[in-house]
């Protein structure tokens, strides 16, 4: 069984590479609603999952129902996130912007499947 600190740590780092890969490939004619969800969502969550990762390892975790408000947001947002990305991004013309774009947008949906297995977990405690 996976524990707890190992998925939020996967999460921490993945929502961190991700915002990395935003900076780097920020749209900036994307329109002010897409740019603002997904900048949000990449700088929301890399804070939100800093403070629960600490709490973890200083053993303050999280109660339950809060960290399934967390992981439920989660996965919609970078689900969310991610198919905003993938739809912006798969019109553009190739280049490593549009690459990293497109990486992005795959990785934002993997880290949202992995908030849906959060979920089921801290769901089944």
């Amino acid at each position: 069984m996976v524990s707890n600190k190992t998925i939020k740590c996967v999460e921490l780092g993945m929502a961190v590479f991700i915002f990395a890969l935003h900076y780097e490939s920020f749209a900036v004619f994307m329109t002010v609603f897409n740019s603002m969800l997904t900048t949000g969502t990449y700088v929301g969550f890399v804070i939100i999952l800093a403070a629960v990762v600490f709490g973890l390892f200083t053993d303050a975790p999280v109660s339950i129902p809060v960290d399934l408000i967390f992981t439920v947001a989660g996965a919609a947002l970078y689900l969310w996130a991610g198919l905003i990305s993938y739809n912006y991004f798969n019109g553009v013309a190739s280049s490593t912007f549009s690459d990293t774009g497109l990486v992005k947008s795959m990785l934002s949906i993997a880290n949202g499947i992995v908030f849906v297995i959060d979920a089921v977990f801290a769901y089944r405690r």
